[in-house]
């Protein structure tokens, strides 16, 4: 189909505008003439209709015998009938025609007299065979001595109505016909005044189009073409700066992707990488490629490849189905719990264009780490449950009455007071690891010393220490100066620390405990014990909730613990910005270092 050009579209678009605006305005002039010619002429008939009906009752009754004169009167006005009807319905009178050749008018289809004879103002539009014609009819009653004597009727012909509105809507018509003309005539003239500058313009616009953001020539013209001119100028320098932008945004995403912590393949339709992150080389241990290769070539585990090659068939065949799966793959002897994700990139189909990208997330520790909610959950039952069930045991006896003297009764006490301490002591780890884990609550520092912190220990485990027969030693440094510390959580540190020590020595031994300072900023914390010690691959896991070495698994309740107290340390120095490690041996001890940055107090 032939293209118009724009000076015929802007021509034909301009005649429709003011057809339209012409339409509306003729349709609402047509509107508000019909309404008012209606509203003036039902006024007048109202107004005539008021007017006779006062004139007679003001001489009703003696106005009887003169109503047919009276109604003959209005005779010479052709443009309205005047009839009055008395209330058995008879004529009274009627401007055209002898009022005693008319038939009674108290009939149902004229329901105009029927309502003004019940006193009530009657109105209706009916065709009038007596003239042949349409008429309008408006009546009301006619009251002597408050009752209704008659009813008054005028008449008014709807024809000349119609009539006076032909006349009218044609010089309406004539009159927007000839606006129309010359809006016609103005349009195409302000078509021609726009076409030259616009020719112009599009020559402009189509250059910057193809690329060329180089200064334009002078647009000549009306006002409003020199602006466009302006504006397009504008336009072109805004554009040449975003692409500046598009530009520089482009280099500072790929830092990004290149940063990000989840490895990142972009590969084309051919299945070749294309580009790959900082995390996805480190993660594969890949070297850079010289060429797009084939995935096959650069990662090597059938699960990854067989989770590409199924999902991205799925994307080919339904876009935007594919879904996030977890897969577990081995590393370098670790393994891995990987979540692989596959996003197409639409519009791509040459072979440098990226139409894919695989998205591998190493969730690895937030696995562990739900485990060990989980662990924890079944860990912290378990520990409760022990000790409930043999305080509920040894209850159900007492209330069965298997204890049938005083001594047997009080043999079970120890038992219970053992394992509520038990329930007591694990209740109180729970809070304090609960204290030691909530971020919300900030560190509190306040000045204390070492002499301060060894005489609280040695008055808090003097009498479990010399039940155990354990020699408890707590020194310092003696150039050790005063520091600023959180006491809530060092102490959590300190009293599980020589806790744990003194309940794994057996009888005997010793647990020594010493501060010292390290590079004037560290405070550092050393328990040694010469307890059963930890085997190397139990190292590591110490520090978890509930875990138990199998030497702490003596079944001796007054060995076994509630788990906790190293998870507790490890915690509370982590909240302190501090570390905590372990050196063991089996059968001949441990020893337990703390480190936390404090600020040593100068002495004055």
């Amino acid at each position: 189909m032939k293209r118009r050009s724009f000076f015929t579209t802007l021509l034909v678009g301009n005649l429709l505008l003011v057809g339209v605006i012409l339409l509306v305005g003729f349709l609402g002039t047509l509107r508000e003439i019909d309404h008012g010619t209606a509203h003036l002429s039902e006024q007048f008939q109202s107004q005539l209709l008021a007017m006779v009906r006062h004139d007679l009752e003001e001489a009703w009754p003696h106005a009887e015998t003169r109503i047919a004169q009276y109604c003959h009167s209005y005779s010479l006005r052709p443009e309205f009938r005047l009839t009055v009807i008395d209330r058995e319905g008879r004529v009274l009178g009627d401007s055209e025609y002898p009022a005693e050749k008319m038939e009674a008018h108290n009939t149902q289809d004229r329901p105009e007299v029927m309502e003004a004879l019940a006193g009530r103002h009657g109105r209706a539009v009916r065709f009038s065979e007596t003239k042949n014609m349409t008429y309008r009819y408006f009546a009301e009653p006619v009251t002597s001595g408050g009752e209704v004597a008659a009813a008054v009727r005028v008449a008014f012909p709807v024809s000349d109505l119609v009539e006076n509105r032909r006349r009218i809507v044609s010089g309406v018509l004539y009159g927007f016909a000839s606006m129309l003309f010359v809006a016609a005539a103005l349009s195409v003239l302000l078509s021609w005044i726009w076409h030259r500058p616009l020719r112009q313009i599009n020559r402009i616009a189509r250059n910057i189009s193809q690329g060329n953001l180089g200064d334009i020539p002078p647009v000549s013209g009306p006002l409003e073409m020199t602006e466009l001119a302006t504006s397009i100028d504008r336009m072109r320098k805004t554009v040449a700066s975003q692409l500046a932008t598009i530009t520089r945004q482009q280099e500072r995403f790929r830092v990004i992707l290149h940063h990000l912590p989840d490895a990142v393949f972009a590969l084309n339709r051919a299945d070749e990488v294309l580009y790959f992150n900082e995390s996805a080389k480190k993660l594969f241990r890949l070297a850079a490629p010289d060429r797009p290769r084939h995935l096959q070539q650069m990662i090597r585990h059938a699960n990854i490849l067989d989770f590409y090659f199924r999902e991205s068939e799925r994307l080919r065949t339904t876009p935007a189905s594919a879904t996030v799966e977890r897969l577990e793959v081995e590393l370098q002897g670790r393994k891995h719990a990987f979540d692989l994700d596959l996003l197409e990139v639409p519009g791509g189909s040459g072979a440098d264009e990226i139409t894919i990208l695989l998205v591998i997330s190493d969730v690895t520790d937030l696995v562990r780490t739900s485990q060990m909610k989980v662990d924890f959950v079944a860990n912290a039952s378990h520990e409760l449950r022990t000790p409930l069930a043999t305080i509920r045991a040894a209850l159900d006896n007492i209330g069965d009455g298997v204890y049938e003297d005083v001594e047997s009764l009080r043999s079970v006490f120890p038992v219970i007071n053992r394992h509520v301490g038990r329930l007591e002591a694990l209740i109180d780890d729970l809070l304090s690891l609960h204290s030691v884990e909530d971020k919300s609550t900030s560190p509190r520092s306040e000045r204390t010393t070492a002499d301060e912190q060894r005489t609280w220990l040695g008055e808090l485990f003097r009498e479990k220490a010399a039940e155990k027969g354990v020699a408890l030693s707590v020194e310092s440094d003696g150039s050790l100066s005063p520091f600023m510390a959180d006491n809530k959580r060092l102490g959590l540190i300190l009293q599980n620390l020589v806790d744990n020590a003194i309940k794994f020595t057996p009888d005997g031994g010793r647990v020594d405990v010493r501060f010292a300072a390290e590079n004037g900023a560290t405070l550092v914390i050393t328990c040694t014990d010469t307890g059963c010690g930890i085997a190397p691959h139990e190292q590591e896991r110490v520090f978890e909730r509930f875990y138990q070495s199998n030497a702490s698994k003596t079944g001796d309740s007054r060995v076994r613990g509630t788990g906790l107290g190293l998870a507790i340390v490890k915690h509370a120095a982590e909240r302190l910005n501090g570390t905590v490690t372990l050196t063991s041996h089996p059968g001949r001890g441990t020893s337990m270092t703390v480190r936390i940055p404090v600020e040593f107090c100068m002495e004055n």
